[in-house]
């Protein structure tokens, strides 16, 4: 639906000649899903967008470019603790760009690329995504945003690589110095790639393959540093809730209401399938890169990972010791020996 709304727009634009996506079957698409998301079950999906949608306007003002807001802001915000981790960042800032310079090459040159005008429309959409992600505060952490980014850079991947071809070309007709040592590096990679073709093809072919050694964690394990992947480190905390976290979100359901409640990253997943996703409010960071405060107003959920390991997570990759947020003038009011609740 997300795509949809935003695909429609842009095949307008293009003066899309109706062959394989009508813009009729789109709008009648948008109209149908709006229509069983008001009607069906309450209306608890419509609901719930609109509701965060509140929060998220009412941030837009105070923290329109907060870092601490956004999810990539936090990433790009966390403080970098080896080289590696150095190297990595640098390399996932570089996929962006290029990203961003072949949706520019696209819009100025689609026609040389020859690519379907649906395609088109739905990688802008992808882009405009990534965008929202970026920019407007808690939009990823309150919509839970993870899947649909996913897709969107699954199909945002042929543009990186017009963009990376692009960038690489101008490198290419820099002064004689710099052309010399690209075209010597690329040289030792011949025999290696005899299939890849030479010139921006090859080094964009191995950007990507280094892009996804550090994006999987593989790197990271290999030099036995701290990382986040489930199948390198199982120890690291996920979306996987005992009995008693179940027991203490149905106490929470019962008493609170429609209190708003502040949980860590991984347990939003466990209050949205028993409250919905209605003041269900993830922990973020501040300016200071500390955790912010939630409002006394708030119910606070520590999950039995929280309690026995003194961390909660941020992000999939960012834990924050539990020492950092501060408790005190609140009252406990629920334990049962793992999880615990606070208001």
């Amino acid at each position: 639906m997300l795509w949809a709304l935003l695909a429609v727009p842009v095949l307008y634009w293009l003066r899309y000649k109706e062959k394989v996506l009508t813009k009729t079957y789109a709008i009648l698409f948008l109209v149908i899903a709006f229509t069983w998301y008001t009607f069906s079950t309450g209306a608890v999906s419509l609901r719930a967008v609109v509701n965060i949608g509140n929060h998220i306007y009412r941030s837009l003002i105070a923290e329109l470019f907060a870092p601490a807001a956004t999810s990539v802001g936090i990433r790009l915000a966390a403080q970098i603790q080896t080289p590696l981790r150095l190297i990595g960042r640098i390399w996932f800032i570089t996929f962006y760009f290029f990203m961003a310079a072949g949706i520019l090459r696209l819009i100025f040159d689609r026609k040389r690329h020859k690519f379907y005008p649906e395609y088109i429309a739905f990688s802008l959409a992808s882009f405009a995504i990534l965008l929202i992600q970026l920019f407007i505060p808690y939009t990823a952490q309150s919509f839970n945003l993870s899947r649909v980014l996913g897709i969107s850079l699954i199909l945002l991947a042929p543009i990186c690589i017009i963009g990376g071809e692009a960038v690489f070309s101008l490198m290419i007709k820099a002064p004689e110095l710099l052309r010399g040592a690209l075209r010597n590096f690329l040289s030792r990679f011949k025999n290696c790639l005899p299939g890849v073709g030479y010139g921006p093809s090859r080094v964009i072919f191995i950007f990507v393959i280094i892009w996804l050694l550090f994006q999987s964690e593989f790197i990271y394990a290999v030099a036995q540093e701290p990382g986040w992947s489930r199948a390198f480190y199982p120890e690291k905390d996920f979306t996987l809730f005992n009995s008693r976290d179940e027991t203490a979100a149905n106490w929470l359901t019962e008493k609170a209401g429609k209190s708003r409640v502040t949980i860590d990253a991984f347990g939003t997943a466990l209050l949205w399938a028993h409250r919905g996703p209605i003041n269900v409010i993830a922990f973020v960071l501040n300016d200071e890169g500390q955790i912010k405060q939630p409002p006394q107003d708030t119910y606070i959920f520590l999950r039995s990972y929280n309690t026995k390991h003194d961390s909660l997570g941020i992000t999939a990759e960012l834990y924050m010791d539990l020492q950092n947020l501060d408790l005190s003038g609140r009252d406990k009011v629920y334990d049962n020996g793992d999880a615990q609740i606070y208001k």
